[in-house]
């Protein structure tokens, strides 16, 4: 595997440099089932912190989202985390991919013992709101009642 890492040019965005917990996966010793990871996950873990295509295949593809929108389309080659930042990406696809991410994140907190229940509704919260209209300029205040609802709650 070590011949095919390539250095990561100058001037590409180090998001995982960012954050000082992104690497903690790396220091973790494997003494329990939870914190394991299979070959596959490792490689791909890898791959995606050296700023490498998580596939090969994806050497020659592109953006459809992208493409559909711009004249320019990037190659996933010259932009690795094009699949994590694109902002073509937009409404059902999202969703779609919002709802994949929760349900994996069910299943691993399940997977280690926690209870899942996904998308939650949390009691009512009342707070107050100013308005100003936009004709006459005059402030008004109203008691707004809202009932929020996370993707998922873990005990």
């Amino acid at each position: 595997m070590l011949s095919q890492l390539r250095r990561i040019p100058a001037g590409h965005p180090r998001s995982l440099s960012e954050h000082s917990d992104c690497s903690a996966w790396l220091t973790v010793l494997p003494t329990e089932p939870a914190y394991r990871m299979r070959d596959e996950q490792f490689r791909l873990a890898v791959r995606h912190r050296l700023g490498m295509l998580p596939y090969d295949d994806l050497r020659e593809e592109y953006c459809l989202a992208c493409h559909r929108c711009d004249s320019s389309i990037p190659l996933f080659l010259t932009d690795p985390d094009h699949l994590h930042a694109c902002t073509k990406q937009t409404g059902a696809w999202t969703t779609l991919q919002h709802h994949r991410l929760v349900a994996t994140l069910a299943t691993l907190a399940r997977s280690v013992g926690f209870a899942v229940k996904c998308e939650p509704s949390f009691d009512r919260r009342k707070h107050v709101r100013t308005r100003v209209d936009e004709h006459s300029g005059e402030q008004r205040q109203e008691v707004a009642t809202e009932r929020g609802r996370g993707d998922m709650l873990l005990v």
